[in-house]
């Protein structure tokens, strides 16, 4: 055997080895420590008898059992020494080496120890301490790895860019808000990027790094990658390697813009609402200051619009009599948070008008649940307090209809879940429609009265309507039965009692006169057809639809002619310009207008219509109806009878002697001026009122009234055709003398009489101052000859005398 490799050989160059490690490396900072190719431990220099005190190195132990704690029971598998002792080369490794409850981390280097031969005999292992650095570097490497990880999960985008502008770093939630990867937004350049131009986004990054202070705002832009954001922006300097760099942290706000336009539509929306509802709606605060109101509200209080009401209380409106109570039970509802729905109460509005309000208040509460203020919802319930109290006169109305109405009224109560319904009322009406009285039929079933319901349709009415409540009309049926064959219309409704009504008419004579209108109508066809007058119907479009012979007569057109075309083709003013028919300021039927139409010969004649509208069976308007007569020739008469009319007034009104006429009734229907003026009755004070006691003395009368009958019968009487002197009576009542002259006229088929009246009040008095004179000279004549008769006689007397005396004279001569 080789004297240089023998074991007692190696074993002498391992000891003067490790005397020398002793020496040299005993005092180092590091450990060191000598292993054998047994993977023994030959020496241990200070550090390492620190690190493992109970190692001892005297009997040899195993590094893999002596290190680990709890010993190993094989090679460790990273370990450098076995591999520098199998290949003679330096290794170097990272031992994680369990110690108890801990794990110690030593950074291993290990090296050949060979003899001159160049044989390893032993590795030599430099050892260091790196536990607190792994620590270190562990917990670096995970705040790094949590910086990156929450970084890129962050929900706020990222960047970081050179003052020159161009991106080192960008996280992914930048790029998902301006729809990027990040890989292409750390191509870009913010300075070449237009968005950050257009938005000013640019300007705030250069304000930035000019003054090295933070600047934030919020921007609205569409990015390059074509994507319409609104971004909140945070900018700030930091320095790195010497060079500053702009970091960018943003939020998307693009939700919350788009969020605070659906709240700004939503409260919009809310306004409209409040708005447009037609309840009262107002909110005050914990003070009972008024925060916002409807327009309802507004109008109520008085106010323009609901702005005005924000600051005010219920003492600046008008309802301020009663603000104290309204402010209690504000108060009310705020103290005890728990509303306060439907108490009835008066609210004096606007104008002084006192109305009733069913109002609901409501407490506003924050987020957390303490009461704010107070909400108040009403709504006018005046009519309906105005009907409670006519409720009752309501009811009895009912009675008295039900009761009185035409229409026979059944009241029905649903049996049996619909299979049947039993009366429960019964009006008079219906017991003399169906001939069967009111207690026969109370209680008892619809089919037992009536057999015939479900043939005749009826019952499953009564079905439908009992269960959905919309009420139903059963057209005009042919009800039969053994005792009634009879048809009926009928309308079906429930009570909110649940019960069913029926309310139906017997048309049975109606329909036996179907066939009489079907004739009837026949017969106006015909009657449209040899009508004296013209007549035609017209569409919406006034094109005429149909057109009558006497049309054609009156116009000179055919029916062929003018059908389809419209009625403009022969009408004049007014209707060319305005189509009365259709015109909704004039109200329908139109009757007896006067127009003017063309005859197809040029020749312009005068008609009188009449007009209507043709309506569907359900009211719909579908057309027009006109009806016209030439009037040409009657108009003409009528303008002759006019001005005859005229000059008669003119006579009538320049005649000295009163002219009046009486009518068959014997009432004045004609005064003139002279009757004006001798009798001192105004024209309307005395038409229409009796000419006899009116204007005849007392004792006048009973004769005309024995005589008025026969008179009014023929037109005759004894002053007829007579002048007779008469005593009249004026306004004052005074009685004078009048010359009558009377004439009987028929008019309109009936008799009226036609006086001529003169005052001769001043004709009698000439009279009978003449007769006056006469007498007066009658008897101043009788006197003179009475005078000349005395004379003669008292002459007679003297010659007489006188030869009575001659004779004496003789005598006496004589004698």
């Amino acid at each position: 055997m080789d004297e240089v490799h023998s074991p007692k050989s190696i074993d002498v160059q391992l000891k003067e080895f490790v005397q020398i490690f002793k020496v040299i490396v005993d005092d180092l900072p590091m450990g060191m420590t000598i292993i054998s190719p047994q993977m023994e431990i030959l020496a241990l220099n200070k550090r390492m008898k620190e690190w493992f005190p109970s190692i001892d190195v005297t009997k040899k132990p195993v590094c893999y059992q002596s290190f680990n704690v709890p010993p190993r029971e094989s090679l460790c598998s990273y370990c450098p020494t076995a591999k520098t002792l199998h290949d003679g080369q330096f290794h170097e490794t990272i031992a994680e080496t369990p110690a108890g409850q801990r794990v110690r981390n030593y950074r291993i280097i290990s090296s050949p120890v060979k003899d001159s031969s160049g044989r390893v005999i032993a590795a030599t292992e430099m050892v260091e301490d790196i536990t607190e650095k792994k620590q270190i570097e562990k917990r670096l490497t995970e705040t790094l790895d949590l910086n990156l990880k929450m970084i890129s999960s962050s929900e706020f985008g990222m960047a970081v860019y050179k003052a020159s502008g161009e991106c080192i770093f960008a996280n992914q939630a930048l790029g998902t808000m301006i729809g990027a990867a990040s890989g292409q937004l750390i191509q870009q350049n913010f300075h070449q990027i237009e968005s950050w131009t257009a938005s000013g986004l640019l300007r705030l990054a250069e304000e930035t790094l000019s003054m090295e202070q933070p600047r934030q705002g919020m921007f609205h832009f569409v990015t390059t990658f074509k994507r319409e954001v609104w971004l909140d922006c945070y900018f700030s300097v930091f320095t790195m390697s010497g060079e500053k760099h702009l970091l960018l942290m943003t939020n998307d706000a693009t939700g919350r813009k788009q969020a605070e336009e659906s709240l700004r539509n939503s409260q919009e929306m809310l306004r409209l609402v409040l708005d447009h509802m037609s309840l009262g709606v107002f909110w005050k605060d914990t003070d009972s200051r008024y925060l916002g109101c409807n327009r309802v509200f507004a109008r109520d209080a008085g106010l323009k619009s609901p702005e005005e009401i924000v600051g005010k209380t219920d003492e600046d409106l008008s309802w301020r009599e009663n603000a104290a109570h309204y402010k209690a039970a504000d108060r009310e509802v705020i103290e005890s948070g728990v509303p306060k729905p439907d108490f009835e109460e008066p609210l004096t509005v606007h104008g002084g008008r006192t109305i009733w309000v069913q109002i609901s208040k409501i407490p506003l509460c924050k987020a957390d649940g303490t009461v704010r203020g107070v909400m108040g919802v009403y709504r006018d319930i005046t009519e309906q307090k105005n009907a409670e109290a006519t409720l009752k006169t309501s009811e009895a109305k009912f009675r008295s209809l039900f009761d009185n109405i035409s229409s026979g009224v059944a009241i029905y109560e649903a049996s049996h879940d619909g299979n049947d319904f039993i009366f429960r009322d019964f009006n008079p009406a219906a017991e003399k429609i169906d001939n069967i009285e009111r207690e026969n039929v109370i209680g008892r079933s619809v089919s037992e009265i009536f057999p015939g319901v479900k043939e005749f349709g009826l019952f499953e009415v009564f079905q439908r309507v009992w269960r959905s409540g919309i009420p139903e009309s059963h057209p005009v049926s042919l009800y039969r039965d053994n005792r009634l064959q009879v048809w009926r219309e009928n309308y079906v409704c429930r009570l909110t009692s649940g019960e069913v009504v029926a309310i139906y008419e017997d048309v049975t004579e109606q329909k036996l006169f179907e066939e009489k209108i079907r004739a009837a109508k026949d017969y106006a066809e015909q009657i449209f057809k040899v009508s004296p007058s013209g007549i035609l119907t017209v569409d919406l479009n006034r094109r005429i639809t149909s057109f009558n012979r006497k049309a054609e007569e009156l116009t000179g057109y055919t029916a062929e002619e003018v059908i389809g075309k419209e009625c403009t083709v022969f009408a004049l003013e007014p209707c060319e310009k305005e189509c009365g028919l259709y015109a909704e300021k004039i109200s329908k039927p139109i009757t007896g207008k006067e127009c003017r139409i063309r005859r197809k010969d040029g020749e312009i004649r005068i008609v009188l219509k009449n007009a209507d509208l043709l309506r569907d069976k359900h009211g719909k308007v579908v057309g027009g109806i006109e009806n016209f007569e030439d009037i040409t020739g009657r108009k003409k008469m009528e303008d002759a009878l006019l001005e005859s009319e005229e000059k008669f007034h003119a006579i009538s009104d320049s005649a000295q002697d009163a002219i009046v006429m009486m009518s068959d009734e014997g009432k004045i229907s004609f005064w003139n001026k002279a009757a004006e003026r001798i009798f001192g009755y105004r024209a309307d004070e005395v038409m229409g009122e009796p000419v006899h006691s009116l204007l005849a003395p007392e004792r006048f009368r009973k004769a005309h009234e024995k005589a008025f009958p026969h008179w009014r019968e023929t037109g005759e009487g004894g002053a007829i055709g007579r002048t007779l002197e008469l005593a009249a009576l004026r306004k004052d009542g005074t009685e004078f003398p009048i010359e009558l002259s009377l004439s009987a006229i028929k008019l309109k088929e009936k008799w009226n009489a036609v006086g001529v009246l003169r005052d001769i009040s001043e004709r009698k008095m000439a009279e009978a101052n003449f007769l006056k004179r006469t007498n007066e000279l009658e008897r101043m004549n009788k006197a003179m000859v009475g005078r000349e008769l005395r004379m003669l006689e008292l002459k007679r007397e003297m010659e007489s005398l006188k030869g009575k005396i001659s004779g004496m004279n003789r005598t006496e001569a004589k004698g």
